[in-house]
């Protein structure tokens, strides 16, 4: 059974989309996520519904090529999708499944693909998965960039992270003293 899977991202969202057989599966993802664990959660989502199928010989099909290295990288096992991922593949192998990972081109006519595609980018119900370390990372450090930009201080200036965090700090603690007030 052919299984397909789509990450999206954009500056207002991050979903992912799974399509297998006349199903099609969509979720929005917590904004501060990366496109590349929203391409691992939809991977995720494909094998947790693999786990209640009849099927037993699937191929996962994904245009990230990322996603797919990611799963025989060594470093990239401390991403904890990835470890999802491969805890369930390991279970669902255990109980006689067969799963093949496929990588196909993006955006060139596939039909499931362009379903799991736009599933990924349409409105969906909110899933509640983790937000990874480096992603929320990558995230506050574009959040400080932007607040830096307001302030008209450039990020080439030296220690610009150690002028900026007082300043986010400061905010903070004067509305907590507003709010105490």
């Amino acid at each position: 059974m052919p299984v397909y899977t789509d990450g999206s991202k954009t500056d207002e969202r991050v979903g992912c989309g799974v399509v297998f057989n006349d199903t099609i599966l969509s979720f929005t993802l917590q904004s501060s996520m990366s496109v590349f664990s929203a391409e691992l959660t939809a991977i995720l989502v494909a094998l947790q519904h693999i786990l209640v199928s009849d099927h037993r010989h699937l191929c996962v099909y994904t245009d990230s090529m990322s996603a797919l290295k990611s799963l025989h990288s060594l470093t990239e096992r401390r991403h904890p999708t990835v470890k999802e991922i491969l805890l369930l593949q390991r279970k669902l192998e255990r109980k006689g499944f067969d799963i093949i990972f496929y990588w196909v081109p993006g955006h060139v006519g596939i039909l499931s693909n362009e379903q799991a595609d736009n599933a990924a980018r349409s409105l969906s119900d909110h899933m509640q998965q983790p937000v990874c370390y480096h992603d929320l990372k990558a995230s506050i450090l574009r959040y400080i960039q932007v607040y830096g930009k307001r302030l008209g201080i450039s990020r080439s200036s030296t220690n610009y992270i150690t002028f900026i965090l007082p300043l986010l700090i400061g905010q903070r603690y004067q509305y907590e003293d507003l709010m105490s007030a």
